[in-house]
């Protein structure tokens, strides 16, 4: 019964982002003007609300702690640096990036898939009999590498291309389309 919840302050704070997101999402689908802009900004927040309901999810809901669904929030939530990259990416080009920046999709895809299972399937991780620690960790350390990888990337293209120019110049037209 939902007079029978009662969440941390944490799980409200992760309802009351649920929103936004959910308006962004909806106001993409519906009034978005050019229809191929997007495709980045609605799985970028929808890997967002995944990473959300993960950690809300339990409070309204009885379910085991290693089901599939726990393990696909996980996963999607895995992909939101790499959408992060790309949605820049569409901000600066002012269309969507180009092919070759899409494959940024596949180090998620092939990285994150061993730290999720660990993290929804198995409680401890031991490196020997004596070192053991939790599997979340070995995932939040695994998200915090991967989120540095992708955005020293993004550096380092971003000032490939802007060499020799303005970067307070480029995109200014459609910065904030999205707001």
């Amino acid at each position: 019964m939902l007079t029978q919840v009662l969440l941390t302050l944490t799980q409200a704070l992760q309802m009351v982002a649920l929103a936004p997101c959910l308006l962004v999402i909806i106001y993409l689908l519906v009034l978005a003007r050019h229809r191929s802009l997007i495709i980045v900004p609605t799985l970028y927040f929808l890997c967002l609300m995944c990473g959300l309901l993960y950690y809300l999810l339990p409070a309204f809901l009885d379910y085991p702690n290693g089901s599939l669904l726990n393990a696909i929030l996980v996963y999607g939530d895995a992909f939101v640096p790499a959408l992060s990259y790309l949605l820049i990416f569409q901000f600066l080009l002012n269309k969507n990036p180009p092919i070759i920046y899409w494959s940024i999709l596949a180090v998620p895809a092939i990285a994150a898939s061993p730290f999720v299972y660990a993290a929804v399937f198995i409680e401890e991780l031991c490196l020997t009999v004596d070192v053991c620690f939790s599997s979340r960790q070995a995932l939040h350390l695994h998200n915090v590498v991967h989120s540095a990888f992708i955005f020293m990337l993004l550096t380092v293209i971003l000032a490939r291309l802007t060499k020799g120019q303005d970067l307070n110049k480029i995109g200014v037209s459609h910065k904030y389309w999205l707001i």
